[in-house]
């Protein structure tokens, strides 16, 4: 197995996890529950980890976790509902909730 994803929060971990699975990859979460020892242990020590069960794989998932994990690129879009300007990181105008065109 090979560590490949480690935050503090539990839910960026989870939302890892569940790219690689979709993407067919086998993955194992640990330290899920570990929080409560921070303190006794260094707090990153105590950080939700996300493990790859086939090594193989490491390139792959390191790339869909890349591109999981950066921020949409691109200009803002105008709500054809509204006319609201929206960032282009929004699916659903932050105004009214009309879908981004495509």
């Amino acid at each position: 197995m090979l560590l490949v994803y480690t935050h503090p929060h539990l839910y960026m971990v989870e939302m890892a996890a569940e790219r690689l699975r979709a993407a067919g990859m086998q993955v194992r979460l640990r330290n899920q529950f570990s929080l409560g020892a921070a303190g006794e242990l260094a707090p990153q020590d105590t950080w939700p980890e996300l493990w790859l069960e086939v090594a193989q794989h490491q390139q792959l998932a390191r790339q869909l976790l890349a591109d999981l994990l950066s921020p949409p690129t691109g200009p803002d879009w105008c709500c054809p509902a509204c006319q609201e300007s929206n960032d282009p990181s929004f699916d659903l105008c932050w105004a009214c909730g009309t879908a981004k065109p495509d």
